[in-house]
């Protein structure tokens, strides 16, 4: 079988993750392409795997040959890049979320329908629904092993001091609102978002706050505290918080699910770790080997390469992708209403 040919679009952090997935998926990929303005980046790729390092998407697809592209580029650029790159017929990877605003969500769709008639295949790159923990908590919730499950709780927290990403820099692209779409929510919230859609099915309504306690650094406009509660379809609820810290943590839980039978926990700081909490172990016991969020990326490409070679249909429906951004907007919306809030367009 001949290897799915490559192209990186956008070499900085998270292109790390994605590209040593591709070397370890155990399927014939080859990275014949790395894409960034900024040439150190895509030299730097280009030299580790023999790709042809570019400084631009065009020129990458006028002077190189490749089946597929994986989208690494700021939110604001993903609406350009996506249509781009399915209009000239490649596999699309989309980082997530699919786009800033519903009408760029609704360009892209339009256009990777369009694209499938010719087999290209559109995905967004929503990692957390291949995240270890959160695949067994799944499968532990649904042969009932905490009993039913009647609430869930999210704490997504980070200490900017300790980010790869840099957003202890003001004038990182992820911390631009305009860029990123809003603040902290659309920065990195859907990670958290997907296993509650996973675990509960989808939401109903919102109500929820934002402020920014980092202003004295950040834009005012981008959040870096948020807390909401989710309602969902069949009348479960959720709670939700996020936080960007300067300052030290205290390392509290990622997700908490509540049952009648007891409880799962899975640890934060990115550690990973499912624990199950009983009468007979309120300090609950390791049901999942410790693998963390960083686990989910070789599934998540595995599921790419063998979707764009044929050999599988995808487990996700682009259109399904759209859940995350649409319950961050509702949080937005509900910000300015005070109210509860439906999860709509």
């Amino acid at each position: 079988m001949a290897g799915l040919r490559v192209a990186l679009l956008g070499c900085g952090v998270v292109s790390r993750y994605h590209f040593d997935a591709y070397v370890n998926c155990g399927q014939p990929v080859k990275i014949v392409a790395a894409i960034d303005a900024k040439k150190q980046l895509a030299d730097a790729y280009a030299k580790q795997c023999g790709a042809t390092a570019f400084t631009s998407l065009d020129e990458a697809l006028s002077q190189c040959d490749f089946d597929a592209v994986d989208v690494m580029l700021p939110h604001d650029l993903h609406e350009w890049a996506a249509i781009r790159c399915l209009k000239a017929g490649k596999h699309v990877l989309l980082e997530k979320p699919m786009a800033t605003t519903p009408d760029g969500c609704a360009a892209i769709l339009e256009a990777a329908e369009m694209a499938a008639k010719s087999g290209a295949v559109f995905m967004v790159s929503e990692n957390a629904q291949y995240w270890p923990e959160v695949v067994k908590a799944k499968e532990l919730v649904d042969e009932g092993m905490i009993g039913s499950l009647y609430y869930a709780e999210v704490n997504y927290w980070e200490d900017s001091s300790m980010l790869e990403f840099d957003k202890t820099d003001s004038t990182h692209w992820t911390m631009n609102p305009e860029r990123i779409g809003g603040g902290l929510l659309m920065a990195g919230s859907s990670h958290w978002m997907r296993p509650l859609r996973t675990w509960l099915g989808e939401v109903d309504e919102v109500i929820g706050f934002t402020c920014n306690p980092l202003r004295y650094r950040l834009p005012e406009s981008f959040e870096t505290v948020c807390s909401a509660l989710l309602r969902f379809k069949d009348g479960r609820h959720a709670s939700f918080n996020a936080q960007l810290s300067d300052g030290p943590l205290s390392g509290q839980p990622y997700f908490r699910l509540l049952g009648s039978k007891g409880e799962m926990t899975i640890g934060g700081g990115f550690r990973g770790g499912l624990y199950l909490h009983t009468a007979s172990n309120m300090d609950g016991r390791l049901v999942q080997p410790v693998e963390g969020y960083f686990g989910s990326f070789l599934p998540m490409i595995r599921e790419f390469v063998l979707t764009a070679q044929g050999q599988k249909k995808a487990d996700i429906d682009p259109v399904y992708t759209l859940g995350e951004p649409l319950i961050m907007w509702a949080i937005y919306r509900s910000m300015k209403n005070k109210a509860w809030t439906k999860v709509t367009i």
